[in-house]
């Protein structure tokens, strides 16, 4: 049986644009925000501090933050994505209240996406998570790359199994698994939530799929088929991670949205107002790649 409400993290701002080569304006960024809010999503992931030389996009996070404090939030929760201690630490001094952690499952994957090995990764989420509650951030946590990998490394279920285990036991408000590279399929979704949820056990478990192949919706009704309620979307179906080839694309949060309202399921979310954040940003980064041709 299907949960009666889905909670949607939209996190188009962040994942959608991240691998954008034309560097959108923070005034249209902000823009977007609002109108998502307005929308009525309740939780909006609005950039990650990492590196502006490796992600360009990401370098405004700061003006990003501060602005946040304009917006007629109707309890929206706003967070950040952190790949370190600095990050986390980051997230803090503009003013959020919300941190999104992560860690790679894959050792290439993660050396090109943070510069650690597995080793060094699991040491830096602990570190994170630590650092996290002495800010007394909410800390939403999660491993990339859970599903495969994209530089044909063998990911065993148990690596998953214990880093998921060591995740939990440094207490986060919500432990998710990331499907990086597209290679989710519904089978694969209860097999690993047959294994996890008895270890997550209260811990609100959500989800952020790729559409990389196209199954994006199956493994949505595949999670909400064992009382998955938490899943992550971007406006568009924008994104993909810069550091994996052929990876591009998360679920659209309108399509899904459809889809939910079709199984009389509720979001609270405005189906025609995230439409109209695609078309904006679709019609500006169109006339970028008009201007500079």
């Amino acid at each position: 049986m299907y949960p009666s409400h889905i909670i949607i993290t939209e996190v188009g701002l962040r994942d959608g644009l991240q691998n954008k080569p034309t560097f959108i304006p923070t005034s249209v960024k902000l823009d977007i925000l609002a109108r998502l809010v307005k929308a009525g999503l309740k939780r909006v992931q609005v950039t990650a501090f990492v590196s502006p030389r490796l992600v360009p996009q990401m370098s405004d996070s700061k003006e990003i933050c501060l602005a946040l404090k304009t917006l007629q939030t109707n309890n929206t929760e706003f967070s950040g994505l952190a790949l370190n201690v600095k990050g986390v630490e980051r997230a803090y001094e503009c003013g959020l209240k919300h941190v999104d952690i992560s860690i790679s499952a894959d050792p290439v994957h993660s050396e090109k996406n943070t510069g650690m090995n597995l080793l060094q990764g699991r040491k830096t989420m602990k570190n994170m998570i630590k650092r996290a509650h002495e800010l007394k951030l909410k800390i939403h946590a999660g491993i990339q790359c859970a599903f495969g990998s994209a530089f044909n490394e063998i990911i065993p279920e148990a690596r998953i199994y214990e880093m998921t285990c060591e995740i939990i036991n440094e207490q986060v408000d919500s432990f998710g698994l990331f499907d990086t590279t597209g290679m989710a399929v519904p089978s694969k979704v209860k097999k690993m939530l047959d294994l996890l949820l008895p270890e997550t056990d209260e811990i609100p478990f959500f989800f952020h799929f790729h559409d990389t192949y196209g199954n994006g919706t199956e493994n949505v009704l595949s999670a909400m088929n064992c009382g998955i309620s938490r899943f992550d979307t971007a406006f568009g179906g924008m994104g993909g991670c810069p550091f994996v080839p052929g990876a591009p694309g998360n679920i659209s949060t309108e399509e899904m949205v459809y889809k939910f309202n079709s199984l009389n399921i509720t979001t609270g979310i405005n189906i025609k107002a995230i439409k109209e954040c695609s078309e904006i940003m679709n019609e500006f980064l169109s006339n970028s790649i008009a201007n500079h041709t």
